[in-house]
């Protein structure tokens, strides 16, 4: 059986939610990492396990995971950030 699981926040910012998709998606097979809203300003944090640090803006958290990234047409994407 498949699970899902959603990170949602309370609209305070630095909650946590980058290190939660992290985990949820290294500690998952096949994870996929939706993106539903937001756009650019968003700062979702993740640490490696070289101890480096990587903010995420447009790329969901679960990159490193090896997660694929979908983007909602209610996500604001700014294009001359991908440059």
């Amino acid at each position: 059986m498949k699970k899902a699981y959603a990170v949602i926040g309370a609209n305070f910012g630095d909650e946590g939610k980058g290190l939660m998709t992290d985990y949820f998606c290294r500690t998952n097979d096949n994870p996929i990492d939706i993106r539903i809203n937001g756009g650019a300003q968003a700062g979702h944090t993740v640490c490696t396990s070289e101890g480096e640090r990587h903010i995420f803006s447009h790329i969901g958290a679960g990159y490193f995971a090896g997660a694929d990234t979908y983007l909602s047409e209610f996500f604001i994407a700014n294009p001359m950030l991908f440059v």
